[in-house]
């Protein structure tokens, strides 16, 4: 059947036999989206119509000018200019103003402007430019409500001493790699501890970034301080967080963790109780005695194959209580995603540690319970013995090192409550003064000699 017999498709052949489109039907649109063969130019704009849809309304039609730029002529005759653009696999639509008011040399050029904001990663539907000062602003008052004034003051201080300088007018969508490593200039070269916490405030900014779609990625993530930094020399251990205010970075790192919440209780399992990742992941439920708050280590999973008790804290009972709930028969403290019938795996912690930011030569699975040891011993003052007994460092050949179940798990407990108590107030910017928190009656004569 020919196209001038068929009634249905005469507008078609019409626009056909002009040979300056294809025409295919937009869905989305509802109408007739024509592709030009040409580039369009003001002759021809001057020209173009609206169609009619199948029933026979007129609806607005699209006239390609190429790469994602149309004109849209609309059923009163208005010619309006429309962007599209792809980001993220999402197809975005700006409208651009109407011809002629805004000529085609003018529409190319900002279509093109939008495009290059796209392929960069950010939003063009936002702002044209926003500067790390900008984002680190939105950034810090979005999260200044969670923290402590001592916290927020620090946070400012370090962005005004070592990063506006920097990063400060810097279009955020612009920012590469290089230019975070080159804030580690200077004086903070030799402040290693500082200059961890800088990159964790340039990165937590850039991923807010990301989280509301200012960017597409985190550049400062290809950014390894200790790459940069001179480095540090004397006896090799396992990485660990150990001053105050990096332990309280730590845990509010823990807590805010989204991916997992059976691995972010892992690593405030590790925290609270010092003891290795292997015995923790593997913890069974009938090895707890959540009448006691105990958790007996069984002898197959430790180092030295001797059961150990471990006295839990107020802070983990309330976290079990609720995994408890919805264990769903698994025996399994801290299940797998990934098996029905296994348990978390070993690297889950350190891979967490990885994602949160902290890198190798700062904090391991291993480290927590280097944490745990250096701030009972340098910040409590409780009987020396306590400490290294919670972690089964025990000496086997003196009468101390004989396990005593009930003597050292009742002196230890009280430990291990202080240290839960100290985590959360340095998690919410407590300052430590070198004294410690306050252990109560019965820790001070629980820690003491005999």
């Amino acid at each position: 059947m020919s196209f001038a017999r068929n009634a249905d498709n005469l507008g078609f052949a019409e626009r056909f036999r002009t040979g300056r489109i294809f025409g295919r039907t937009d869905p989305a649109k509802g109408g007739m989206r024509p592709k030009m063969r040409e580039k369009l130019t003001n002759s021809v704009i001057s020209t173009l119509k609206a169609n009619r849809g199948k029933d026979g309304n007129l609806r607005p039609t699209h006239y390609t000018d190429g790469a994602g730029l149309d004109i849209v002529v609309m059923p009163n005759g208005t010619k309006r200019w429309e962007s599209k653009t792809y980001r993220c696999g999402q197809r975005i639509r700006i409208g651009l103003g109407v011809w002629p008011e805004v000529s085609i040399k003018e529409a190319r050029a900002r279509h093109a402007e939008l495009r290059a904001q796209a392929r960069a990663g950010r939003d063009p539907r936002l702002p044209a430019q926003l500067s790390f000062g900008e984002l680190f602003e939105r950034w810090y008052q979005h999260g200044r409500a969670a923290w402590s004034d001592d916290h927020a003051t620090q946070i400012r201080t370090h962005y005004q001493t070592y990063i506006a300088g920097k990063l400060g007018r810097v279009d955020v969508a612009a920012i590469q790699p290089q230019d975070v490593a080159a804030v580690f200039t200077g004086s903070l070269k030799a402040k290693r501890e500082t200059a961890r916490r800088v990159h964790s405030t340039i990165s937590r900014t850039l991923r807010h970034g990301v989280a509301t779609g200012v960017i597409a990625s985190d550049p400062s993530r290809d950014i390894s301080i200790y790459d940069i930094l001179p480095p540090s020399h004397g006896k090799k251990h396992f990485a660990a967080v150990t001053e105050p205010a990096e332990m309280g970075w730590l845990m509010r790192d823990i807590w805010d963790y989204p991916h997992s919440p059976v691995v972010r209780v892992a690593m405030l399992l590790a925290a609270w109780t010092g003891r290795r990742t292997n015995e923790i992941v593997g913890a069974r439920w009938e090895e707890i005695n959540m009448k006691e708050a105990t958790w007996i280590v069984p002898a197959g999973r430790m180092k030295r194959r001797t059961e150990h008790a471990v006295p839990l804290p107020r802070q983990a009972m309330e976290l079990l209580r609720e995994l408890q709930a919805a264990a769903g028969g698994s025996p399994w403290v801290l299940p797998s995603r990934r098996s029905k019938s296994g348990h978390l795996s070993d690297g889950a912690i350190l891979s967490a540690l990885r994602g949160m930011g902290w890198e190798v030569g700062q904090m391991t699975g291993h480290g927590f319970r280097t944490m745990f040891s250096t701030y009972a011993n340098n910040v409590g003052d409780w009987n020396d013995k306590l400490p290294e007994a919670q972690l089964s460092h025990v000496d086997k050949n003196t009468v101390r090192g004989i396990y005593n179940r009930g003597e050292y798990l009742a002196k230890r407990r009280p430990l291990m409550q202080w240290y839960a108590d100290e985590l959360d107030r340095l998690r919410l910017g407590g300052v430590t003064d070198g004294a410690g928190g306050s252990k109560g009656a019965e820790g001070e004569a629980a820690g003491k000699e005999e």
